[in-house]
């Protein structure tokens, strides 16, 4: 009687070639997935190559000489916030209570809105439809939790916002 079991069959050459091309075609498709997602996109830096070196001959007619133009630098527009200023960024609170503090803005806005408190004036103003330049005068309340408070503006071009900016005083 004739059994199989507890016989070991060899794999046949064709088996183990078959093997070994599929383990080497998938370690390839992992490299190139590997190098495909790592590619910054940057091309490599050109490298100089060398090139024959024209000899001068005399001419009949003169040929024109090229002239370099300059080319305008694109230029951003400017802020619309020249300046956002405040009478002082940091605050003696030994004493307690409050202590005026005095805001001053410049921009290239329609109007403006003041916030305390937030970095989104306009979500959140303390007040709104301020002028493009102007002042505010509001009191700092001394023991804030965080010991600082924000104080914020939003510029408008009509009812577009423009521009935000905030500064923080410290106690």
């Amino acid at each position: 009687m004739n059994s199989d079991f507890g016989e070991r069959r060899r794999p046949s050459r064709l088996v183990i070639a078959l093997l070994a091309a599929s383990s080497l075609l998938l370690v390839a498709a992992v490299t190139l997935i590997i190098v495909l997602m790592t590619d910054d996109g940057d091309a490599s830096t050109p490298v100089p190559t060398p090139s024959a070196t024209a000899t001068p001959s005399a001419s009949a007619t003169p040929s024109a000489t090229p002239t370099a133009t300059a080319s305008a630098e694109p230029t951003l527009p400017p802020s619309p916030i020249r300046s956002f200023e405040s009478s002082t960024t940091e605050v003696n609170c030994t004493a307690g209570g409050s202590i005026p503090l005095t805001f001053t803005w410049d921009t290239a806005g329609t109007t403006v809105s003041f916030g305390i408190g937030t970095e989104a004036a306009d979500a959140e103003p303390y007040e709104t439809g301020l002028p493009a330049v102007g002042t505010i005068t509001v009191d700092y309340q001394c023991g804030q939790p965080a010991g600082w408070q924000q104080y914020s503006i939003a510029v408008f071009l009509g009812s577009e916002i423009v521009a935000r900016d905030t500064i923080l005083v410290s106690e």
